[in-house]
């Protein structure tokens, strides 16, 4: 008898602790995605900076591909600069940064191209997590193992060699275009119904785990947090 309640004990300690470490990563998740949403509502607005020698790191991942540095760039969400190139025709174009994850330096790259009102972006970051994508947007995200020659072929398949991709050849011009991304973006984001643009961010996000974890999590994005109030 003893030592059947003891098996028991022992599994209902069980499920309390798989409880447990579950309310933890649905709250995680929670956060995590409050802040990726929080973030998509916020406008670019980059200015060009003083060469950051951090980034000359990745100056031997540019050679194979032949790009053109254009120069450095931050923006006002972001303040750590970014290397902005391009190829050689200036149809594909972007940056590579240093971030840091788990106080590791990761390298990761964006590339963009754009074609009349059609865009293109592949990513190389970690996790390579992201909202619903808009109408306009076609998007590809590469392993952050990928070398940058790699992160260009996949770049290159994605958006095509048909004439009439748009070519920048100044700093200026790339970042503007990364703007503009944002500001339609933002702009698609706020002409959607909010539930369902809710169940579009976590589709996007959960991929396979929307089924158990998506009604859940709509449930607590549904509401705002509370805020303190002074008292």
């Amino acid at each position: 008898m003893e030592q059947a309640l003891a098996i028991l004990f022992a599994i209902a300690v069980i499920g309390i602790v798989r409880y447990a470490r579950f309310r933890r990563t649905i709250d995680r998740l929670e956060i995590k995605i409050r802040n990726l949403r929080a973030i998509a509502d916020s406008e670019l607005d980059y200015r060009a900076v003083e060469p950051d020698h951090e980034l000359d790191v990745v100056a031997g991942e540019l050679e194979p591909v032949a790009f053109v540095v254009l120069g450095d760039a931050a923006s006002h969400r972001d303040p750590k600069p970014q290397r902005w190139l391009r190829d050689r025709d200036g149809t594909t174009f972007g940056f590579v940064a240093v971030a840091e994850a788990r106080g590791i330096g990761i390298h990761v790259a964006v590339l963009i191209s754009r074609r009349g009102d059609e865009l293109f972006v592949t990513r190389r970051i970690p996790g390579s997590v992201a909202l619903a994508d808009p109408p306009f947007l076609r998007r590809c995200d590469v392993p952050i193992t990928a070398s940058l020659a790699e992160v260009y072929a996949a770049h290159r398949r994605l958006a095509g060699d048909a004439p009439g991709l748009v070519a920048v050849s100044a700093l200026a011009e790339a970042t503007r275009e990364l703007e503009q991304l944002r500001a339609r973006t933002i702009a698609w984001r706020r002409t959607q119904e909010p539930g369902l643009l809710l169940d579009l961010d976590l589709r996007a996000i959960l991929g396979r785990h929307y089924a158990p974890l998506g009604e859940r999590l709509a449930r607590r994005l549904a509401n705002p947090l509370p805020r303190a109030r002074v008292v």
